[in-house]
């Protein structure tokens, strides 16, 4: 059996005042108000001697004088209490960094016009501790927001409220590869521990307008080419004109048939791998860079109608992002620094 606690709690409910304050108007002992709480006398007697708790009131004596003298207000003694209350425990981190919120909800809004394309606090976060800004975790700063005790809101925030859906397996045996399979590929390329090597994508919309998406999986550098038409022989044109500006070891690619014509032009200067099809997370760096993308063009824009300086600002902007598998550095920073290095 386990055995009572005899402790009694310090704590005193404003029915406990209210009774306190009666008592002693009645000139009960301090250790007869204890009892009848249930308190420790030293409770009551801290409670009735605290000046803050003390109101003062006019008492009719001898003969109707009528003497100022001051005596426990249940009331001062609750509002002593609570203003008391909110002063305990931990210090919210904010107060110690001052500047950081502000710096943050700046950045965040400057980085984008809508949740879909402004940069993640994560990011934001990472980049200022590079900077050498004492700041605060990530994890912090979402606990700010769902306290509103900043201007950033839970809708602001791409996938702070959002769901993750149940994707239906795909059988993918006997289905066709173009060239060499994704299985053939070295363990140094899958392993990202050479600079040169990009996966290959598509954007497309529904008339037969595309771009072609390439990223490099090192660096996680991003490029975007906007395609006269959704063909195989305009992805190798735009490929042609791609080896000449970026040096690239090698590109892999899904099955679609824009980039039948990349399986028969291996060398030993550029090779093609080939995913199992409706394996999109074999290539997905190149996926997610397209997702980001997505937020600026949603599926039902006509891809033929974005000006070549829309698809520069867009491409400028996912290579300017903060990433954190880069150590908060972008894209542009790493692919520049190894470019200097690998392709001297």
């Amino acid at each position: 059996m386990q055995k009572k606690s005899t402790t009694k709690k310090a704590h005193l409910t404003r029915a406990e005042r209210k009774v306190i304050e009666q008592l002693n108007s009645k000139n009960v002992k301090q250790s007869e108000i204890a009892r009848l709480l249930g308190k420790h006398r030293s409770r009551i007697s801290r409670e009735l001697n605290n000046p803050k708790n003390l109101d003062r009131v006019w008492v009719t004596w001898f003969r109707g004088r009528k003497h100022l003298v001051k005596r426990y207000s249940a009331e001062k003694a609750q509002t002593n209490y609570d203003k008391n209350k909110k002063k305990c425990g931990a210090k919210r981190a904010y107060t110690k960094y001052p500047k950081v919120i502000p710096e943050i909800e700046k950045r965040f809004f400057a980085s984008g016009t809508n949740s879909k394309t402004r940069y993640s606090l994560d990011a934001i976060i990472g980049q200022m501790k590079l900077e050498g800004w004492k700041t605060f975790d990530v994890r912090t700063m979402y606990n700010y927001v769902r306290s509103d005790a900043t201007k950033i809101q839970p809708h602001d925030l791409l996938h702070m409220v959002s769901r993750k859906r149940n994707r239906k397996k795909i059988d993918k045996k006997n289905k066709r590869i173009l060239g060499t399979s994704i299985e053939q590929r070295p363990d140094y390329i899958n392993k990202r521990e050479k600079f040169g090597h990009y996966e290959g994508d598509t954007i497309v919309d529904g008339l037969h307008n595309s771009m072609l998406a390439k990223t490099e999986r090192l660096s996680r550098f991003f490029i975007l080419r906007k395609l006269p038409r959704h063909t195989a022989e305009e992805v190798e044109k735009a490929e042609v004109e791609l080896k000449k500006q970026y040096f690239q070891l090698s590109t892999t690619y899904d099955n679609g048939s824009e980039f039948y014509r990349r399986a028969g032009h291996d060398n030993e200067n550029h090779k093609s791998y080939f995913t199992h099809p409706s394996s999109p997370y074999e290539k997905g760096s190149t996926e997610n860079n397209n997702g980001i993308a997505r937020r600026h063009w949603p599926k039902g824009t006509n891809l033929a109608n974005i000006p070549d300086e829309e698809v520069r600002r867009v491409e400028n902007h996912i290579n300017n992002m903060p990433r954190k598998v880069l150590g908060y550095r972008t894209a542009k920073e790493v692919h520049v620094f190894l470019t200097k290095v690998f392709a001297a």
